[in-house]
C-alpha cells in the first residue's frame, strides 16, 4: 500500500500520588462522588480511520479493515467519519456496497496508536488503497496546517496557489513544489481566510475553491479527486475537511 507520510496525536496520562495511611489507624472506605463526571478515555492500542472514495466512475463500496466494516456504501466523492479502529498492521478489503465478493482492491497498512488517518480509495483501470497520516507535522498552537493531497488519476504533476492582490500574477504558491499524483505537501499558515487554487505547472487554473477559514490550532485536509479534461469534465473537485480533530 502506497504510505503518504506527511497530520497529530493526542496523548493523555495522568498518575495519583499513593498516600500511606499511619499504623495505627484503620483505613477507611472511599466513598464514590455523586455523580462523577465522565471521562472519555481512549483505549491503548487505538488509531482513528476515515475513507474517501476518490475513485472516478467507481461503485458505491464497503469498506473492510480485517472483519470490522469502516465504511458502509461510500461514493465517488465521500469521506466517512474517524472511526476507532485497532492500531498496528490490517488487511483492507473494498467491495460493492452490500456485497462481499469480489474484491475492487485489497493491501494492508500499518496504523500507529494515537494518530489519524484517511485511507483513500483512488486510481480507477487499477484501484489503489493509500494511507495517509494525518498526525505528521508539528503541532503549532497559533498557526493552522494545511496538508494537500493528489489523487486525480491521470492527471499532471499541479501547482497549489492561493489568490493574492499584492503579487504580479495575482496568486502566490501555497506550496512550494508542484505535486504529483499520489503525492502531498503541507504548510502551515497563519489564520486567514482564502481560496485554494489547482493549477497545471504553466499558471493555468483548474479549480479554485471556495473561501476556506482556516483557523488557529487547527488541521485541514484538501483532496484534489477526478479526473481532468474532457473525459473528465465536471468530475474534478477539491474536497477541504478538517482532519485530525
Amino acid at each position: 500500500m502506497k504510505q503518504i507520510l506527511p497530520l497529530f496525536a493526542l496523548t493523555l496520562s495522568a498518575s495519583l500520588p499513593l498516600l500511606a495511611q499511619p499504623a495505627t489507624e484503620q483505613p477507611k472506605p472511599v466513598k464514590k462522588a455523586a455523580k462523577a463526571e465522565k471521562k472519555v478515555v481512549r483505549a491503548g492500542g487505538t488509531a482513528f480511520l476515515r475513507v474517501l472514495h476518490a475513485m472516478p466512475g467507481g461503485p458505491s463500496v464497503d469498506v473492510y479493515g480485517g472483519s470490522v466494516k469502516v465504511a458502509s456504501n461510500l461514493g465517488f466523492k465521500n469521506i466517512s467519519d474517524y472511526m476507532e479502529v485497532k492500531s498496528g498492521k490490517s488487511n483492507f478489503k473494498v467491495v460493492g456496497a452490500g456485497k462481499t465478493d469480489p474484491a475492487v482492491v485489497t493491501d494492508s497498512a500499518t496504523l500507529t496508536k494515537g494518530k489519524y488517518y484517511t485511507l483513500a480509495i483512488s486510481g480507477k483501470q487499477a484501484p489503489t488503497l493509500t494511507s495517509i497520516n494525518e498526525s505528521n507535522g508539528k503541532e503549532m498552537p497559533e498557526k493552522a496546517r494545511v496538508r494537500v493531497v493528489h489523487l486525480a488519476p491521470g492527471a499532471p504533476a499541479v501547482l497549489i496557489t492561493a489568490p493574492s492582490t499584492r503579487a504580479a500574477a495575482g496568486y502566490t504558491k501555497f506550496l512550494p513544489k508542484a505535486l504529483e499524483y499520489g503525492k502531498s505537501g503541507s504548510k502551515t499558515a497563519n489564520p486567514m481566510t482564502t481560496k485554494l487554487q489547482i493549477r497545471t505547472e504553466d499558471g493555468k487554473i483548474v479549480k479554485e475553491t471556495d473561501e476556506i477559514k482556516l483557523e488557529a490550532g487547527n488541521r485541514y485536509s484538501a483532496f484534489a479527486v477526478g479526473e481532468l479534461g474532457a473525459n473528465g469534465a465536471g468530475t474534478f473537485e477539491v474536497i477541504v475537511k478538517p482532519a485530525a480533530k
